[in-house]
């Protein structure tokens, strides 16, 4: 079953910290695709993961 975890926030920096972090406590998952939007009235980007668990 493919699964989805979002990441969000307004600085590539924090989301890069919060994603390597996420990935290094799930290390038993394989990544399907990963996709990215911003709004753009606040300039928030969102991160969205696809995965399934192995």
């Amino acid at each position: 079953m493919v699964k989805v975890k979002s990441f969000t926030g307004y600085n590539a920096n924090e989301l890069e910290r919060k994603i390597n972090k996420w990935l290094e406590e799930n290390k038993e998952i394989e990544i399907i695709e990963v996709s990215q939007s911003q709004s753009p009235v606040e300039n928030e980007i969102v991160i969205f993961i696809f995965y399934k668990e192995k």
